[in-house]
């Protein structure tokens, strides 16, 4: 029970925000004031805007090429392991956006492209999870991504906190 702790807190937490009266009021307010903040500071748009492009599919997709084509046998297992990875965070997020048909901040209301689950932040996360297994050297610097590439969905009004 100690172990599964530290991750049961912030997941009750994410399930509180959508859920709830006050979470979603929370969860509206975070989104609102951090649309706000890029509206004000040009630098942070960009650096959102940069945090956004990387999470997309065909650019994680298009950086596993690198390691598959040149490198080594263990870059090449992990790209492998990654594609499955890759493959089964889409199938999951494709599922749960079907399932929960929420709107995004933005008002826009389509079933394929619900505001939960992020697909950037899912996707990025199954590779982060990959990488700091096989190479745990690149665990900080993967997970540092993918709360830039989550923190980007918000700042740019495509998703809330709790997707």
């Amino acid at each position: 029970m100690k172990r599964a702790l530290p991750y049961l807190v912030p997941f009750a937490l994410v399930l509180a925000l959508p859920t709830t009266p006050r979470g979603q009021a929370l969860d509206h307010w975070i989104s609102a004031r951090a649309v706000a903040l890029t509206r004000e500071n040009p630098a942070l748009r960009v650096s959102m805007q940069l945090g956004a492009a990387l999470g997309r599919s065909s650019t994680i997709l298009a950086g596993l090429l690198v390691p598959a084509a040149f490198g080594g046998e263990v870059a090449r297992v992990t790209v492998r392991i990654a594609a499955v990875a890759l493959g089964a965070a889409w199938v999951a997020t494709t599922a749960l956006k079907s399932i929960t048909n929420r709107t995004r901040p933005s008002g826009s209301r389509h079933r394929v492209y619900s505001s939960f689950p992020s697909g950037h932040a899912s996707i990025s996360a199954a590779l982060a999870l990959t990488l700091a297994r096989r190479h745990r050297r690149l665990a900080w610097p993967a997970w540092t991504l993918v709360a830039w590439i989550g923190a980007s969905r918000v700042f740019l009004a495509a998703h809330y906190p709790s997707d």
